[in-house]
């Protein structure tokens, strides 16, 4: 497994993989289910996969196709590693879910020089039809990615809710439309644009939380967070009125910026934290940042 001992928090061009996807054999996997039999779908994926994976929503554009399609495709070096993945789908509860896992124990020690015939990536792709325009909710649980992200037609749905939580890799959508999302990341990031209209949650034990959101809704209630790194929340300057606390712990002062610095209220200030509301008080909106090791900043713009 390949170790990333860069510095986290800073955005960086990505190594390029060992195991490349057109170098190595593909098998792929649908399953599908009714939307309007299911409105709710998750994906599970474990296990020790290389380096190299995506998970991707995205909305089919072929008006014939009815059906959410969750597409995975497993690359592997040698055909035989396919046997070693177990693939399932199931009914649990009203939820349509699907579960990637590895059998067994593949880690291989630092020293050794890794293998093409070792390689086993996969890519997990999430389709609606293009008729859908609203989904109920989204569950993502993955080990390990190097990214969890949006793909084409995307814009054209919004969901009830979408969560999302990774071991390792980053989260980067572009304009993910929902009335709540969560978001986690426990080594990585969460970055991107966000449309909530309800609640936005975003965090990382040890990496970056940066986000940039288009609330939607009248009251919203926002967070974005990191224990070793940076956290900042970018919003327009006309979408939000309402509270706000922003803590750098070990960080430096916390910072909140404005194109009208009168319309910034702190009702409370310390070394560690600034608290007070942006535009009018109490309007059932609210917004926190913090980090305990890292900088914190919210900027309406």
């Amino acid at each position: 497994m390949e170790v990333d001992r860069r510095p986290h928090g800073h955005p960086h061009h990505p190594r390029e993989p060992f195991c490349k996807i057109n170098e190595l054999n593909s098998t792929s996997t649908v399953f599908s289910f009714s939307p309007e039999e299911f409105q709710k779908t998750a994906v599970f994926l474990n296990g020790w996969f290389s380096r190299g994976g995506h998970v991707r929503l995205s909305q089919n554009p072929d008006t014939s196709v009815k059906d959410v399609a969750v597409n995975v495709t497993l690359y592997t070096g040698q055909d035989k590693l396919v046997k070693e993945v177990v693939l399932a789908a199931f009914d649990h509860e009203g939820q349509y879910g699907v579960e990637v896992k590895r059998e067994g124990h593949h880690h291989h020690q630092r020293h050794e020089k890794p293998k093409k015939k070792d390689c086993l990536v996969y890519n997990i792709d999430v389709q609606f039809p293009a008729h859908v325009d609203y989904f109920e909710n989204v569950d993502l649980h993955i080990k390990s990615a190097q990214r969890i992200e949006g793909g084409a037609g995307l814009e054209n749905i919004e969901f009830g809710s979408v969560r999302a939580g990774l071991g390792h890799g980053a989260i980067i959508f572009d304009g993910l439309k929902a009335k709540k999302i969560e978001l986690g990341v426990l080594t990585g990031v969460v970055m991107g644009e966000y449309q909530p209209s309800e609640r936005f949650a975003a965090a990382s034990l040890h990496g970056a939380t940066k986000v940039k959101l288009l609330p939607t809704g009248e009251n919203i209630n926002i967070s974005a967070s990191t224990v070793a790194g940076p956290s900042s929340i970018d919003l327009p300057a006309d979408s939000f009125a309402g509270n706000f606390f922003v803590s750098a712990l070990f960080g430096g002062s916390p910072s909140i910026i404005a194109p009208n610095p009168e319309d910034i209220h702190v009702t409370k200030i310390r070394p560690i934290y600034k608290a007070g509301y942006y535009k009018e008080q109490n309007t059932g909106s609210q917004v926190y940042v913090g980090s305990k090791h890292g900088s914190a900043k919210l900027v309406f713009h």
